[in-house]
């Protein structure tokens, strides 16, 4: 079965989003475009809140570059995490199925669940999609869907993995490719980190697009801010984490430009869930009521924005209902 799967998505079409494209090959205005497999970047928060971002009402923490990608792209504004906690919401994204159905088992990983428990190697991941259809793909940042050897990136579809397994209050330890680099990592730069090796990835010389996963720890507590990030928000660490995050993003479409990457690359930006209760002092799932843990609209309601210059049309805000669950049978067409 999951090498029939495997076989139907290999011939990866030009990625169409229904919001932004009619057709493969055609833009919304009807112009030819490339046919050519674009490069996809999936950016993900953890537990950023809906009204965090100034383009998504916030007005405690400027956020410039993701405002500035949501007026060159397409700002979803009913868009939702399929849960509402780290793992199955993860689990949804990756592989386009209900988390119950590729091995989750209730909780997040490290409460009250076996360490063990984590996302089946059998379950098909966007990843598998990705490089079955000759991308190269890589994650760099947090992995949480299991850490026994089979349940690792590298046997999840990622030809390269720079991760830290749980979320960053539950283990100190960042690894590369299976291998340990760093036994008590410094949680204030770890999104310099990420982002330093998301632009290496980048960067490479390969003949071939790229696929490359980069979830983000940021602003999961304890958020402590980067000492290049102190004093500059109001919201005290909290703020201070997430204007790094969005000055971290405004790098790497600054190397997307750099190396004539921008239209030819995909970019997705969105959240695993709602902003922590233990945060809600400074986070913001406003105007929606509820948070993490909560099934009410601020747990699982969660901000999305969509850029692909020249192929989806700047300035848009859409209202559909649309989940993460749909990420990937968007991106692999026939």
């Amino acid at each position: 079965m999951l090498e029939r799967i495997q076989t139907a998505v290999s011939l990866f079409a030009a990625a169409f989003i229904a919001f932004g494209l009619t057709h493969p090959g055609l833009a919304c205005d009807g112009a030819v475009v490339s046919l050519s497999p674009p490069n996809v970047i999936l950016i993900m928060a953890d537990d950023l809140g809906y009204g965090d971002l100034s383009c998504f009402g916030g007005d405690t923490i400027d956020t410039p570059v993701l405002d500035r990608i949501a007026s060159e792209g397409v700002r979803l504004t009913d868009f939702h995490a399929r849960c509402t906690v780290c793992t199955p919401s993860r689990m949804a994204l990756l592989t386009g199925a209900y988390p119950a159905r590729v091995g989750w088992s209730g909780g997040v990983l490290g409460y009250g669940v076996k360490t063990v428990n984590g996302l089946a190697p059998e379950a098909l991941t966007i990843a598998e999609v990705f490089r079955s259809a000759g991308y190269a793909t890589a994650l760099c940042g947090k992995w949480h869907l299991g850490d026994a050897p089979t349940m690792l990136p590298m046997n999840q579809g990622f030809d390269s993995a720079y991760y830290i397994t749980m979320s960053n209050n539950q283990t100190k330890k960042l690894y590369r490719n299976g291998e340990l680099i760093e036994d008590r990592f410094d949680n204030r730069r770890l999104t310099e980190q990420f982002t330093a090796e998301a632009i290496k990835f980048i960067q490479a010389e390969r003949n071939q697009p790229f696929f490359l996963y980069l979830p983000y720890t940021a602003p999961h507590f304890p958020a402590q801010a980067h000492p290049d990030w102190k004093g500059q928000s109001k919201l005290i660490d909290y703020g201070q984490v997430v204007a790094e995050l969005d000055s971290r993003i405004g790098r790497i479409l600054k190397t997307l430009q750099d190396r004539r990457l921008d239209q030819q690359t995909l970019v997705i930006f969105t959240s695993d869930n709602g902003p922590e209760p233990g945060q809600k002092k400074w986070a913001r799932s406003t105007p929606y009521r509820g948070l993490k843990w909560s099934s009410l609209d601020g747990g699982n309601r969660v901000a999305c924005i969509v850029r692909w210059p020249g192929v989806i049309p700047a300035g848009q805000v859409r209202d559909e209902i649309i989940a993460s669950i749909d990420i990937l049978p968007t991106l692999a067409v026939r």
